[in-house]
Protein backbone atom coordinates (compact mmCIF):
# COMPACT_ATOMS: atom_id res chain seq x y z
CA UNK A 1 0.00 0.00 0.00
CA UNK A 2 2.81 2.54 0.94
CA UNK A 3 4.37 2.02 -2.66
CA UNK A 4 0.89 2.25 -4.55
CA UNK A 5 0.09 5.76 -2.83
CA UNK A 6 3.12 7.58 -3.94
CA UNK A 7 2.03 6.18 -7.61
CA UNK A 8 -1.85 7.01 -7.56
CA UNK A 9 -0.98 10.60 -5.79
CA UNK A 10 2.45 10.47 -9.27
CA UNK A 11 -0.79 9.65 -11.81
CA UNK A 12 -3.37 12.18 -10.05
CA UNK A 13 -1.49 14.89 -10.52
CA UNK A 14 -0.79 13.74 -13.83
CA UNK A 15 -4.12 13.57 -15.16
CA UNK A 16 -4.52 16.94 -13.11
CA UNK A 17 -1.78 18.64 -15.46
CA UNK A 18 -3.89 17.68 -18.33
CA UNK A 19 -7.21 18.37 -17.32
CA UNK A 20 -6.22 22.27 -16.66
CA UNK A 21 -4.35 23.05 -20.02
CA UNK A 22 -4.79 25.83 -22.51
CA UNK A 23 -5.55 24.60 -25.88
CA UNK A 24 -6.15 26.48 -29.22
CA UNK A 25 -7.74 25.30 -32.11
CA UNK A 26 -6.21 27.28 -35.66
CA UNK A 27 -8.85 26.61 -38.44
CA UNK A 28 -9.31 29.65 -40.99
CA UNK A 29 -9.53 27.88 -44.79
CA UNK A 30 -12.11 25.67 -44.04
CA UNK A 31 -15.39 24.78 -45.33
CA UNK A 32 -18.02 25.06 -42.73
CA UNK A 33 -18.54 21.30 -42.43
CA UNK A 34 -15.20 20.96 -41.23
CA UNK A 35 -16.07 22.36 -38.36
CA UNK A 36 -18.15 19.76 -38.06
CA UNK A 37 -15.21 17.76 -36.61
CA UNK A 38 -13.51 20.76 -34.73
CA UNK A 39 -16.03 21.76 -32.95
CA UNK A 40 -17.41 18.25 -31.37
CA UNK A 41 -13.66 17.72 -30.69
CA UNK A 42 -13.47 21.48 -28.65
CA UNK A 43 -16.84 20.32 -26.92
CA UNK A 44 -14.96 16.95 -25.69
CA UNK A 45 -11.56 18.15 -25.08
CA UNK A 46 -13.56 21.17 -22.56
CA UNK A 47 -15.42 18.23 -20.58
CA UNK A 48 -12.26 16.99 -20.33
CA UNK A 49 -11.51 19.82 -17.89
CA UNK A 50 -9.66 22.05 -20.57
CA UNK A 51 -9.89 25.79 -21.27
CA UNK A 52 -10.20 25.68 -25.10
CA UNK A 53 -10.60 28.56 -27.64
CA UNK A 54 -11.18 28.34 -31.03
CA UNK A 55 -9.63 30.37 -34.08
CA UNK A 56 -12.45 30.96 -36.63
CA UNK A 57 -13.70 32.25 -39.70
CA UNK A 58 -17.52 32.52 -38.69
CA UNK A 59 -19.56 31.64 -35.78
CA UNK A 60 -20.70 28.13 -35.33
CA UNK A 61 -24.40 27.44 -35.27
CA UNK A 62 -24.61 25.77 -31.81
CA UNK A 63 -22.26 27.49 -30.12
CA UNK A 64 -20.89 26.13 -26.76
CA UNK A 65 -20.62 28.25 -23.49
CA UNK A 66 -17.48 26.38 -22.36
CA UNK A 67 -15.49 27.32 -25.50
CA UNK A 68 -13.62 30.74 -26.10
CA UNK A 69 -14.38 31.71 -29.86
CA UNK A 70 -11.42 33.97 -31.70
CA UNK A 71 -13.63 35.51 -35.14
CA UNK A 72 -11.04 37.88 -36.73
CA UNK A 73 -13.34 40.33 -38.31
CA UNK A 74 -11.13 40.76 -41.23
CA UNK A 75 -11.83 36.99 -42.33
CA UNK A 76 -15.83 37.11 -42.26
CA UNK A 77 -16.27 38.48 -45.23
CA UNK A 78 -13.53 36.59 -47.92
CA UNK A 79 -14.82 33.32 -46.22
CA UNK A 80 -18.25 34.25 -46.60
CA UNK A 81 -17.11 34.93 -50.51
CA UNK A 82 -14.97 31.61 -50.46
CA UNK A 83 -18.13 29.12 -49.10
CA UNK A 84 -20.42 31.03 -51.75
CA UNK A 85 -18.47 29.72 -54.82
CA UNK A 86 -20.79 26.40 -55.16
CA UNK A 87 -21.75 27.00 -58.13
CA UNK A 88 -18.38 28.09 -59.99
CA UNK A 89 -17.03 25.18 -58.74
CA UNK A 90 -19.71 22.85 -60.22
CA UNK A 91 -19.36 24.48 -63.73
CA UNK A 92 -15.82 24.52 -63.42
CA UNK A 93 -16.27 20.40 -62.69
CA UNK A 94 -18.36 20.07 -65.98
CA UNK A 95 -16.21 22.16 -67.97
CA UNK A 96 -13.13 20.29 -67.46
CA UNK A 97 -14.14 17.04 -67.74
CA UNK A 98 -16.23 17.40 -70.96
CA UNK A 99 -12.63 18.98 -72.29
CA UNK A 100 -10.72 15.76 -71.24
CA UNK A 101 -9.59 16.80 -67.62
CA UNK A 102 -8.34 14.59 -64.86
CA UNK A 103 -7.65 16.75 -62.03
CA UNK A 104 -9.87 18.36 -60.07
CA UNK A 105 -9.94 22.19 -59.90
CA UNK A 106 -9.58 24.32 -57.12
CA UNK A 107 -5.91 23.43 -55.74
CA UNK A 108 -3.76 25.83 -56.83
CA UNK A 109 -6.14 28.06 -55.03
CA UNK A 110 -5.41 26.81 -51.83
CA UNK A 111 -1.46 28.31 -51.18
CA UNK A 112 -2.63 32.04 -52.31
CA UNK A 113 -5.99 31.73 -49.98
CA UNK A 114 -3.75 30.46 -47.03
CA UNK A 115 -1.85 33.51 -47.56
CA UNK A 116 -4.86 35.75 -48.06
CA UNK A 117 -6.34 34.59 -44.71
CA UNK A 118 -3.13 34.52 -42.38
CA UNK A 119 -2.93 38.37 -43.54
CA UNK A 120 -6.96 38.93 -42.45
CA UNK A 121 -6.45 37.41 -39.81
CA UNK A 122 -3.26 39.43 -38.51
CA UNK A 123 -4.59 43.12 -39.52
CA UNK A 124 -7.83 42.32 -37.81
CA UNK A 125 -8.84 44.04 -34.76
CA UNK A 126 -6.98 43.39 -31.63
CA UNK A 127 -5.10 40.17 -32.79
CA UNK A 128 -1.49 41.11 -32.60
CA UNK A 129 -1.94 42.29 -29.02
CA UNK A 130 -4.14 38.86 -28.36
CA UNK A 131 -1.49 36.97 -29.92
CA UNK A 132 1.18 39.37 -27.28
CA UNK A 133 -0.73 38.38 -24.07
CA UNK A 134 -2.42 34.92 -24.41
CA UNK A 135 -0.78 31.99 -23.45
CA UNK A 136 -1.41 28.23 -24.24
CA UNK A 137 -0.24 25.07 -23.63
CA UNK A 138 -0.78 23.38 -26.88
CA UNK A 139 -1.98 24.74 -30.61
CA UNK A 140 -3.63 22.33 -32.29
CA UNK A 141 -3.69 23.61 -36.44
CA UNK A 142 -6.06 22.99 -38.87
CA UNK A 143 -3.78 21.18 -42.43
CA UNK A 144 -5.24 22.79 -44.97
CA UNK A 145 -2.30 25.37 -45.33
CA UNK A 146 -3.20 27.03 -42.42
CA UNK A 147 0.39 27.26 -41.42
CA UNK A 148 -0.04 30.78 -40.39
CA UNK A 149 -0.95 28.93 -36.71
CA UNK A 150 2.38 27.36 -37.13
CA UNK A 151 3.85 30.91 -36.78
CA UNK A 152 1.03 31.86 -34.15
CA UNK A 153 2.33 28.62 -32.00
CA UNK A 154 6.21 29.70 -32.55
CA UNK A 155 4.71 33.46 -30.89
CA UNK A 156 2.99 31.74 -28.31
CA UNK A 157 5.84 29.71 -27.66
CA UNK A 158 4.08 26.77 -27.44
CA UNK A 159 4.17 22.88 -29.21
CA UNK A 160 1.72 22.25 -32.00
CA UNK A 161 -0.07 19.53 -33.28
CA UNK A 162 -1.56 19.27 -37.25
CA UNK A 163 -5.15 17.65 -37.49
CA UNK A 164 -6.11 16.46 -40.95
CA UNK A 165 -9.87 16.48 -41.64
CA UNK A 166 -9.63 14.74 -44.59
CA UNK A 167 -7.53 12.21 -45.76
CA UNK A 168 -3.87 12.15 -45.78
CA UNK A 169 -2.49 15.10 -48.15
CA UNK A 170 0.94 13.36 -50.41
CA UNK A 171 3.00 16.08 -49.13
CA UNK A 172 2.43 15.31 -45.71
CA UNK A 173 4.98 11.60 -46.17
CA UNK A 174 7.54 13.63 -47.08
CA UNK A 175 7.42 16.36 -44.49
CA UNK A 176 7.87 13.71 -42.02
CA UNK A 177 10.38 11.88 -43.13
CA UNK A 178 8.46 8.78 -44.88
CA UNK A 179 7.75 7.83 -48.47
CA UNK A 180 4.63 7.86 -50.27
CA UNK A 181 2.92 4.76 -51.42
CA UNK A 182 2.65 6.59 -55.01
CA UNK A 183 2.54 3.12 -56.53
CA UNK A 184 -0.93 2.05 -55.31
CA UNK A 185 -2.58 5.09 -53.98
CA UNK A 186 -3.46 7.84 -56.15
CA UNK A 187 -3.45 11.50 -56.02
CA UNK A 188 -6.08 12.44 -54.14
CA UNK A 189 -6.78 15.19 -56.81
CA UNK A 190 -6.99 13.55 -59.28
CA UNK A 191 -10.46 11.57 -60.94
CA UNK A 192 -8.89 7.78 -61.79
CA UNK A 193 -10.92 5.12 -61.20
CA UNK A 194 -9.55 1.29 -60.98
CA UNK A 195 -6.07 0.76 -60.97
CA UNK A 196 -3.71 2.96 -62.15
CA UNK A 197 -1.51 2.06 -65.21
CA UNK A 198 1.97 2.94 -65.71
CA UNK A 199 1.77 6.72 -66.97
CA UNK A 200 -0.56 6.98 -64.15
CA UNK A 201 1.58 5.87 -61.46
CA UNK A 202 4.54 7.91 -63.31
CA UNK A 203 2.10 11.15 -63.05
CA UNK A 204 1.37 10.25 -59.28
CA UNK A 205 4.77 10.06 -58.30
CA UNK A 206 5.49 13.63 -59.77
CA UNK A 207 2.63 14.86 -58.25
CA UNK A 208 3.75 14.06 -54.60
CA UNK A 209 7.05 15.92 -55.07
CA UNK A 210 5.05 18.41 -56.19
CA UNK A 211 2.78 18.91 -53.65
CA UNK A 212 5.40 18.82 -51.23
CA UNK A 213 7.94 21.81 -53.19
CA UNK A 214 5.60 23.64 -55.35
CA UNK A 215 2.26 24.07 -53.21
CA UNK A 216 4.40 25.31 -49.90
CA UNK A 217 7.53 25.71 -50.81
CA UNK A 218 8.71 26.95 -54.50
CA UNK A 219 5.11 29.20 -55.08
CA UNK A 220 6.14 31.46 -52.39
CA UNK A 221 3.57 29.92 -49.82
CA UNK A 222 5.94 30.08 -46.56
CA UNK A 223 7.94 33.05 -47.73
CA UNK A 224 4.73 35.01 -48.16
CA UNK A 225 3.56 33.66 -44.37
CA UNK A 226 7.03 33.94 -43.10
CA UNK A 227 7.40 38.14 -44.03
CA UNK A 228 4.26 38.67 -42.20
CA UNK A 229 4.65 36.87 -39.34
CA UNK A 230 7.99 38.19 -38.55
CA UNK A 231 6.96 41.73 -39.40
CA UNK A 232 3.04 41.31 -37.77
CA UNK A 233 3.72 39.38 -34.53
CA UNK A 234 7.54 41.15 -34.01
CA UNK A 235 9.21 37.92 -34.13
CA UNK A 236 12.86 38.80 -36.70
CA UNK A 237 14.47 35.81 -35.35
CA UNK A 238 11.35 33.42 -36.24
CA UNK A 239 12.87 29.93 -38.14
CA UNK A 240 11.86 29.07 -41.41
CA UNK A 241 8.42 27.13 -41.60
CA UNK A 242 10.26 24.99 -43.49
CA UNK A 243 12.00 23.95 -40.44
CA UNK A 244 9.06 24.69 -37.97
CA UNK A 245 6.30 22.30 -39.32
CA UNK A 246 9.03 19.15 -39.19
CA UNK A 247 8.19 19.97 -34.93
CA UNK A 248 4.55 18.65 -35.04
CA UNK A 249 4.41 16.80 -32.10
CA UNK A 250 1.24 14.46 -33.89
CA UNK A 251 -0.83 14.72 -36.58
CA UNK A 252 -4.57 13.21 -36.30
CA UNK A 253 -6.09 12.11 -39.56
CA UNK A 254 -9.77 12.14 -39.97
CA UNK A 255 -9.50 8.93 -41.90
CA UNK A 256 -9.81 5.19 -41.22
CA UNK A 257 -8.70 1.88 -43.30
CA UNK A 258 -12.10 0.48 -43.28
CA UNK A 259 -13.82 3.51 -45.06
CA UNK A 260 -10.41 4.01 -46.82
CA UNK A 261 -7.41 2.10 -47.81
CA UNK A 262 -4.41 0.57 -45.72
CA UNK A 263 -1.46 3.15 -45.31
CA UNK A 264 1.98 2.55 -44.42
CA UNK A 265 2.48 4.86 -41.66
CA UNK A 266 4.72 6.21 -38.64
CA UNK A 267 2.99 6.31 -35.20
CA UNK A 268 2.82 10.20 -35.55
CA UNK A 269 -0.09 10.23 -37.54
CA UNK A 270 -2.81 8.69 -35.64
CA UNK A 271 -6.07 8.23 -37.67
CA UNK A 272 -9.47 9.10 -35.69
CA UNK A 273 -11.94 8.72 -38.96
CA UNK A 274 -15.56 9.18 -37.49
CA UNK A 275 -14.71 10.82 -34.44
CA UNK A 276 -17.98 13.18 -35.21
CA UNK A 277 -20.00 9.85 -35.75
CA UNK A 278 -22.29 8.83 -32.84
CA UNK A 279 -21.34 9.64 -29.26
CA UNK A 280 -23.33 12.16 -26.88
CA UNK A 281 -24.11 15.21 -29.56
CA UNK A 282 -27.27 13.12 -30.64
CA UNK A 283 -28.94 14.97 -33.65
CA UNK A 284 -32.71 15.29 -34.18
CA UNK A 285 -35.00 15.20 -36.58
CA UNK A 286 -36.78 18.59 -37.34
CA UNK A 287 -40.85 18.16 -37.10
CA UNK A 288 -41.37 18.60 -40.64
CA UNK A 289 -38.78 16.06 -41.85
CA UNK A 290 -39.92 13.71 -39.23
CA UNK A 291 -43.77 13.87 -40.74
CA UNK A 292 -42.52 13.57 -43.76
CA UNK A 293 -40.84 10.59 -43.46
CA UNK A 294 -43.79 8.88 -41.64
CA UNK A 295 -45.63 9.20 -44.88
CA UNK A 296 -43.14 6.60 -46.64
CA UNK A 297 -42.07 3.21 -46.08
CA UNK A 298 -38.48 4.20 -46.68
CA UNK A 299 -36.22 7.25 -48.21
CA UNK A 300 -32.97 8.10 -49.92
CA UNK A 301 -31.67 11.43 -48.31
CA UNK A 302 -29.74 13.63 -50.89
CA UNK A 303 -27.14 15.93 -50.15
CA UNK A 304 -24.25 17.91 -51.58
CA UNK A 305 -22.62 19.24 -48.79
CA UNK A 306 -22.45 23.01 -47.76
CA UNK A 307 -20.30 24.73 -50.61
CA UNK A 308 -21.70 22.66 -53.86
CA UNK A 309 -24.55 24.49 -55.24
CA UNK A 310 -25.45 22.50 -58.96
CA UNK A 311 -27.04 24.04 -61.72
CA UNK A 312 -30.77 24.78 -62.37
CA UNK A 313 -30.68 22.23 -65.15
CA UNK A 314 -29.15 19.48 -62.95
CA UNK A 315 -30.94 20.16 -60.03
CA UNK A 316 -34.21 19.43 -62.49
CA UNK A 317 -32.67 16.15 -63.29
CA UNK A 318 -32.71 15.43 -59.81
CA UNK A 319 -36.64 16.64 -59.14
CA UNK A 320 -37.69 14.32 -62.45
CA UNK A 321 -36.19 11.52 -61.45
CA UNK A 322 -37.46 10.97 -57.89
CA UNK A 323 -41.42 11.51 -59.07
CA UNK A 324 -40.61 8.56 -60.61
CA UNK A 325 -40.32 6.54 -57.19
CA UNK A 326 -43.66 8.06 -55.71
CA UNK A 327 -43.64 5.25 -53.09
CA UNK A 328 -40.35 6.66 -51.70
CA UNK A 329 -39.56 9.66 -49.92
CA UNK A 330 -36.55 11.91 -50.56
CA UNK A 331 -35.26 14.43 -48.27
CA UNK A 332 -32.75 16.54 -50.42
CA UNK A 333 -30.65 19.50 -48.75
CA UNK A 334 -31.39 22.76 -51.69
CA UNK A 335 -29.17 25.35 -52.42
CA UNK A 336 -30.18 28.43 -54.55
CA UNK A 337 -33.73 29.21 -55.53
CA UNK A 338 -36.51 26.82 -55.11
CA UNK A 339 -38.13 25.15 -58.07
CA UNK A 340 -41.71 26.29 -59.10
CA UNK A 341 -42.78 22.94 -58.57
CA UNK A 342 -41.48 20.46 -56.52
CA UNK A 343 -43.48 16.15 -56.75
CA UNK A 344 -45.42 15.18 -53.59
CA UNK A 345 -42.77 12.45 -52.55
CA UNK A 346 -39.56 15.29 -52.62
CA UNK A 347 -39.01 17.23 -49.41
CA UNK A 348 -36.28 20.26 -50.28
CA UNK A 349 -34.39 21.83 -47.30
CA UNK A 350 -31.34 23.98 -46.80
CA UNK A 351 -30.93 22.33 -43.46
CA UNK A 352 -30.60 18.43 -42.60
CA UNK A 353 -29.51 16.47 -39.68
CA UNK A 354 -27.42 14.62 -41.67
CA UNK A 355 -26.51 11.53 -39.03
CA UNK A 356 -29.89 11.69 -37.82
CA UNK A 357 -31.23 10.98 -41.10
CA UNK A 358 -28.43 8.04 -41.86
CA UNK A 359 -29.25 6.69 -38.62
CA UNK A 360 -32.90 6.81 -39.18
CA UNK A 361 -34.38 2.93 -39.51
CA UNK A 362 -36.36 4.23 -42.49
CA UNK A 363 -33.33 5.26 -44.87
CA UNK A 364 -32.67 2.99 -48.15
CA UNK A 365 -29.51 5.18 -49.61
CA UNK A 366 -27.63 8.14 -49.73
CA UNK A 367 -26.86 10.72 -52.90
CA UNK A 368 -23.90 12.28 -52.18
CA UNK A 369 -21.02 14.24 -52.96
CA UNK A 370 -18.38 12.47 -51.28
CA UNK A 371 -17.15 14.73 -48.48
CA UNK A 372 -15.16 12.89 -45.93
CA UNK A 373 -17.74 13.49 -43.24
CA UNK A 374 -20.55 11.91 -45.85
CA UNK A 375 -18.36 8.83 -46.48
CA UNK A 376 -17.67 8.29 -43.01
CA UNK A 377 -21.06 9.17 -41.40
CA UNK A 378 -22.76 6.28 -44.01
CA UNK A 379 -19.67 3.82 -43.40
CA UNK A 380 -20.59 4.34 -39.69
CA UNK A 381 -24.14 4.03 -40.02
CA UNK A 382 -24.41 1.24 -42.56
CA UNK A 383 -25.73 3.31 -45.24
CA UNK A 384 -25.25 2.41 -49.15
CA UNK A 385 -24.24 5.56 -51.48
CA UNK A 386 -24.44 7.18 -55.02
CA UNK A 387 -21.75 9.43 -55.35
CA UNK A 388 -21.48 12.16 -57.64
CA UNK A 389 -18.13 13.74 -56.50
CA UNK A 390 -17.61 17.71 -57.69
CA UNK A 391 -14.33 19.08 -56.20
CA UNK A 392 -11.80 18.39 -53.94
CA UNK A 393 -10.63 14.76 -52.22
CA UNK A 394 -14.58 13.62 -53.27
CA UNK A 395 -13.61 11.49 -56.37
CA UNK A 396 -10.93 9.57 -54.13
CA UNK A 397 -13.33 9.13 -51.40
CA UNK A 398 -16.17 7.86 -53.22
CA UNK A 399 -13.49 5.85 -55.46
CA UNK A 400 -12.54 4.14 -52.40
CA UNK A 401 -16.43 3.17 -51.39
CA UNK A 402 -16.65 1.94 -54.88
CA UNK A 403 -13.98 -0.60 -54.79
CA UNK A 404 -15.45 -1.64 -51.41
CA UNK A 405 -18.59 -2.52 -53.10
CA UNK A 406 -20.94 -0.02 -51.00
CA UNK A 407 -21.00 2.77 -53.68
CA UNK A 408 -21.94 3.42 -57.19
CA UNK A 409 -20.58 6.26 -58.97
CA UNK A 410 -22.04 8.97 -61.24
CA UNK A 411 -20.51 11.87 -63.38
CA UNK A 412 -22.46 15.08 -62.78
CA UNK A 413 -20.87 16.60 -66.43
CA UNK A 414 -22.70 13.97 -68.24
CA UNK A 415 -25.78 13.15 -65.68
CA UNK A 416 -28.91 12.38 -67.27
CA UNK A 417 -32.09 11.35 -66.33
CA UNK A 418 -32.00 7.69 -67.44
CA UNK A 419 -28.58 6.98 -65.65
CA UNK A 420 -29.80 8.39 -62.45
CA UNK A 421 -33.16 6.80 -62.60
CA UNK A 422 -31.29 3.14 -63.13
CA UNK A 423 -28.52 3.98 -60.82
CA UNK A 424 -31.16 4.64 -57.95
CA UNK A 425 -32.97 1.26 -59.55
CA UNK A 426 -29.68 -0.32 -58.77
CA UNK A 427 -28.96 0.49 -55.24
CA UNK A 428 -32.92 -0.55 -54.19
CA UNK A 429 -32.90 -3.95 -56.10
CA UNK A 430 -29.56 -4.85 -55.65
CA UNK A 431 -29.14 -6.09 -51.84
CA UNK A 432 -25.17 -6.87 -51.94
CA UNK A 433 -24.50 -2.69 -51.95
CA UNK A 434 -26.67 -3.03 -48.33
CA UNK A 435 -25.34 -5.79 -47.18
CA UNK A 436 -21.36 -4.97 -48.30
CA UNK A 437 -21.68 -1.63 -46.19
CA UNK A 438 -23.22 -3.69 -43.11
CA UNK A 439 -20.05 -5.35 -42.77
CA UNK A 440 -17.50 -2.43 -43.72
CA UNK A 441 -19.67 -0.17 -41.11
CA UNK A 442 -19.11 -3.42 -38.45
CA UNK A 443 -15.35 -3.06 -39.22
CA UNK A 444 -15.49 1.00 -38.74
CA UNK A 445 -17.15 0.44 -35.27
CA UNK A 446 -14.62 -2.55 -33.94
CA UNK A 447 -11.80 -0.51 -32.71
CA UNK A 448 -10.37 -0.37 -29.28
CA UNK A 449 -12.27 3.18 -28.29
CA UNK A 450 -13.88 5.34 -30.23
CA UNK A 451 -12.44 7.38 -32.77
CA UNK A 452 -13.01 10.62 -30.51
CA UNK A 453 -11.14 8.84 -27.29
CA UNK A 454 -8.46 8.31 -29.38
CA UNK A 455 -8.29 12.17 -30.62
CA UNK A 456 -8.42 12.81 -26.87
CA UNK A 457 -6.27 10.55 -25.08
CA UNK A 458 -3.27 11.45 -27.90
CA UNK A 459 -4.16 15.06 -27.76
CA UNK A 460 -3.53 14.73 -24.01
CA UNK A 461 -0.19 12.49 -24.47
CA UNK A 462 1.52 15.33 -26.82
CA UNK A 463 0.34 17.68 -23.42
CA UNK A 464 2.28 15.65 -21.25
CA UNK A 465 5.45 15.20 -23.11
CA UNK A 466 5.84 17.78 -24.96
CA UNK A 467 7.12 20.68 -22.81
CA UNK A 468 10.40 21.00 -23.95
CA UNK A 469 8.55 22.54 -27.58
CA UNK A 470 11.25 20.63 -29.70
CA UNK A 471 8.78 17.69 -31.08
CA UNK A 472 8.61 14.13 -29.50
CA UNK A 473 10.67 13.23 -32.47
CA UNK A 474 10.32 9.71 -30.91
CA UNK A 475 7.23 9.30 -33.29
CA UNK A 476 8.98 10.43 -36.27
CA UNK A 477 10.56 8.28 -38.42
CA UNK A 478 14.70 9.14 -39.00
CA UNK A 479 14.36 9.47 -42.96
CA UNK A 480 12.52 13.56 -41.40
CA UNK A 481 16.52 14.53 -41.40
CA UNK A 482 17.20 13.22 -45.47
CA UNK A 483 16.52 14.36 -48.18
CA UNK A 484 13.57 13.61 -50.33
CA UNK A 485 15.97 11.41 -52.76
CA UNK A 486 17.72 9.83 -50.33
CA UNK A 487 14.53 8.81 -48.56
CA UNK A 488 13.56 7.28 -51.88
CA UNK A 489 16.82 5.86 -52.16
CA UNK A 490 17.23 6.97 -55.24
CA UNK A 491 21.02 7.50 -54.89
CA UNK A 492 21.50 3.64 -54.25
CA UNK A 493 19.60 2.75 -57.13
CA UNK A 494 21.19 5.09 -58.99
CA UNK A 495 24.78 3.77 -58.03
CA UNK A 496 23.53 0.11 -58.24
CA UNK A 497 22.46 0.74 -61.96
CA UNK A 498 25.79 2.73 -62.59
CA UNK A 499 27.86 -0.53 -61.56
CA UNK A 500 25.88 -2.77 -63.69
CA UNK A 501 26.31 -0.11 -66.53
CA UNK A 502 29.87 -0.22 -65.56
CA UNK A 503 29.78 -4.15 -65.68
CA UNK A 504 27.54 -4.30 -68.99
CA UNK A 505 30.48 -1.79 -70.30
CA UNK A 506 33.60 -4.16 -68.99
CA UNK A 507 31.53 -7.06 -70.40
CA UNK A 508 31.06 -6.01 -74.00
CA UNK A 509 34.63 -4.30 -73.84
CA UNK A 510 35.92 -7.71 -73.10
CA UNK A 511 33.54 -9.08 -75.55
CA UNK A 512 34.83 -6.77 -78.50
CA UNK A 513 38.47 -7.21 -77.78
CA UNK A 514 37.73 -10.75 -78.10
CA UNK A 515 35.92 -10.92 -81.32
CA UNK A 516 39.16 -8.69 -82.48
CA UNK A 517 41.73 -11.16 -81.50
CA UNK A 518 39.82 -13.95 -83.17
CA UNK A 519 39.78 -12.12 -86.15
CA UNK A 520 43.35 -11.15 -85.97
CA UNK A 521 43.99 -15.01 -85.79
CA UNK A 522 41.96 -16.12 -88.33
CA UNK A 523 42.98 -13.54 -91.27
CA UNK A 524 47.05 -13.80 -89.98
CA UNK A 525 46.18 -18.09 -90.66
CA UNK A 526 45.04 -16.89 -94.26
CA UNK A 527 48.16 -14.50 -94.69
CA UNK A 528 50.31 -17.45 -93.66
CA UNK A 529 48.49 -19.72 -96.40
CA UNK A 530 48.44 -17.42 -99.14
CA UNK A 531 52.20 -16.90 -98.57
Amino acid sequence: MKILAPAFLCSLLLFQTCQSSRILIYVLQCTYSQLHVYHPFAVRLSEAGHDVTMVLPTEFKTPNSKIKYVIPDKVRGPWKEFQGAGLLISQLREEDVLAGGTTNAGWDLLAPQGVKFCELFLNSEGITKWAETSKFDLVIVDDLLNDCGVGLAYKLKAPFMYFVTSTLFPSAYDTFGSVPETSWIPDIRKRWSGEMNFLQRVENTLLSLEMYFNTKRYSGYFGDLEKMLRSKLSMPDMPDLDELEKKANLVLVNSHFSMEVARSLPPLFVPVGGLQCGGPLKEELPKNIAEFLNKYSGFIYVSFGTVTQLSPEKQQIFLDVFQQYARIGFVMKWTGDLPKKTPANVLLVNFAPQQALLSHKKILGFVSHGGMLSTQEVTYYGVPVIGIPIFAEQDYNIECLRRLGVALKLEIATLNTAELSSTIRNLLNNPSYRLKMKKISALSRDRPQHPMDTAIWWTEYVLRNSKDNDGLDVLKPLGIHQPWYQRRCLDVWGFLFLIILLIVYIFVKMWITFIKCVIRVLCGRKKTKAD
